[in-house]
């Protein structure tokens, strides 16, 4: 998985930037939420870290990111591992369009739940898949939506992104839809879910 995301990460822009609109957007949901010590796990080259702590920690499996982030925010820290974070040592962990790129969840999810506070605060953007988008999709852009080579490897809906993170500790204390398709279908998800 390193090898594939420092390939993805050696792109100038491979997930895009943030605009101003759609980082309020995200900021105005989480604001309330957002505590130090805070840690941005996937954090990519720092863009959101930085946006919303002044000193922070980032966390990213592809080296290349993370000396991207250090060279752009230098008053940022940012790891290729999270092994010497201690237990609980952070009040809130973002998990900002990541979890849609994990293979393996419940090793993901355990090692957040070592590292966060109990009664710390996961912040959460990701996709959101419905039944009447799924099926939309299936006959408009299944073939380019459900692409193979697509870093994405996992669909939420609501729901099983709650199950998820209560079999895994985490209880979801509030949620949004994240923008819509014309104000009718869903784009993705933001969840605030704290330890418990």
């Amino acid at each position: 998985m390193k090898e594939y995301y420092d390939k993805m990460w050696q792109q100038e822009k491979p997930f895009g930037t943030w605009t101003d609109e759609n980082f309020k957007y995200h900021y105005d949901f989480f604001k309330n939420y957002i505590k130090t010590p805070l840690l941005d796990y996937g954090c990519g080259s720092g863009d959101f870290l930085n946006k919303i702590s002044d000193v922070g920690f980032g966390y990213d499996l592809s080296e290349v990111a993370i000396t991207r982030a250090k060279k752009n925010y230098p008053l940022n820290f940012f790891y290729t591992s999270t092994e010497s974070f201690k237990n609980y040592c952070f009040a809130t962990v973002c998990l900002i369009d990541v979890l849609e790129h994990i293979p393996d969840l419940k090793t993901v999810l355990s090692e957040i739940k070592r590292i966060i506070q109990i009664g710390g605060y996961l912040l959460i953007a990701t996709n959101e898949l419905s039944p009447v988008k799924a099926a939309l999709i299936s006959l408009v852009i299944f073939e380019k939506y459900f692409n193979p080579s697509s870093p994405h490897l996992r669909y939420f809906t609501r729901n099983t992104l709650a199950e998820v993170l209560e079999e895994n500790g985490f209880k979801v204390i509030k949620y949004k839809r994240n923008r819509s398709y014309l104000g009718l279908l869903s784009r993705g998800q933001l969840v605030v879910a704290k330890s418990k």
